[in-house]
């Protein structure tokens, strides 16, 4: 069903969708067997909806547009009373947040028995330059937090050698000491990069140039020792070469990437007081090809 409602008393949507076009209210909604409401998508940025209900049931799947630039999204809004198991998955506009401030996604009244879960891929979904994930702050609220790497854990100190211990003397009765302070609190991890992101930190810069140059430098190298070894040696000369890597800057996810390509050369020695000139030429094709795991890949060409 495609509309919207000012005045339903109850609305059950088993195994259907309802594309909600405007503004709605219902009394009690309640949703089961694959049953969803699809908040249609704005035909300009900033019309976000509102869906309002006395009571929420049952467990089914919400689709709501969130518009980062503007810090709007489409919202869900319970009056009296939530329960079910319910899932929202989020379109999102493109654009780069207004703020770093939470998006509001639902409000229940505190202490409703509802949950609610992301279903988009892995529980996350891409705004801008970082990824989201759904929260609940305790008071009803379900909102779109900046989703965080988890810290690599430290290792365990390895407890040294200990001397032996000398006889000690009979000790008077200790005197309380005072506790030993509580740690210190560890920085927040660093927020996670979208999937746009990622691939753009990973192969931007010189560090992905640096991976095909070392692959086709490294069979120019094998020619060279070739000519080291037989310095007589000169003509026409080919070379295929292939590398699988996984490669990490940092900055990004870790990704890995194939290369493969081919170049072709010749050269002649000179011979000259003292030594000897090798002078030639070559021309190559190099393609590598990346994936980033679960966030699609791409591939760089390079002719030389």
């Amino acid at each position: 069903w495609t509309g919207a409602t000012r005045a339903v008393d109850a609305l059950s949507i088993d195994n259907a969708t309802w594309v909600m076009t405007d503004n709605s209210n219902v009394g009690a909604l309640r949703l089961a067997s694959d049953g969803s409401v699809d908040f249609q998508q704005p035909a300009e940025a900033g019309r976000f909806k509102v869906l309002t209900v006395n009571t929420l049931a049952g467990s089914g799947l919400f689709r709501m547009n969130v518009f980062a630039d503007l810090g709007l999204s489409d919202k869900l809004v319970v009056m009296q009373d939530a329960s079910g198991q319910h899932r929202l998955w989020v379109r999102n506009s493109g654009s780069e947040p207004a703020s770093a401030n939470t998006l509001l996604l639902v409000q229940t009244p505190r202490g409703s028995a509802a949950t609610f879960t992301l279903a988009n891929k892995d529980g996350k979904v891409d705004i801008g330059t970082y990824r989201y994930r759904l929260a609940a702050n305790g008071n009803g609220q379900w909102s779109l937090v900046g989703a965080k790497v988890p810290p690599a854990p430290k290792p365990a100190p390895q407890p040294g050698p200990q001397p032996p211990q000398p006889p000690q003397p009979p000790q008077p009765q200790p005197q309380p000491q005072p506790q030993p302070e509580a740690p210190a609190p560890q920085p927040p991890a660093g927020r996670e990069l979208s999937a746009a992101a990622n691939a753009a930190v990973n192969t931007g810069g010189v560090g992905l140039a640096s991976t095909l140059w070392y692959a086709e430098s490294n069979a120019l190298s094998k020619r060279l020792g070739e000519l080291r070894l037989n310095p007589d040696a000169g003509g026409a000369w080919g070379r295929g070469f292939a590398q699988r890597q996984q490669l990490d800057n940092r900055a990004g996810r870790r990704f890995d990437q194939k290369v493969a390509g081919f170049e072709l050369g010749a050269d002649h020695a000179v011979a000259v007081a003292g030594g000897r000139w090798h002078l030639g030429g070559l021309a190559g094709y190099t393609r590598g090809d990346r994936g980033f795991t679960g966030d699609g890949g791409g591939h760089t060409d390079s002719v030389h």
